[in-house]
């Protein structure tokens, strides 16, 4: 995840064993990763493991 160019951290998405994620899903966290980049991004925000 990135904002204004700064790499800020990840987001890991994990199904249950043996789960398949459908893409609707898949598109739904990319998504909402976008988002938060951009909102921490515009915060000067950084984030640790």
């Amino acid at each position: 995840m990135s904002g204004n160019g700064r790499y800020l951290g990840r987001f890991r998405m994990c199904p249950a064993s043996g789960a398949k994620t459908r893409r609707q899903a898949r598109l739904g966290a990319v998504k909402l990763a976008e988002q938060a980049g951009s909102a921490l991004g515009s915060t000067g925000a950084t984030l640790e493991e």
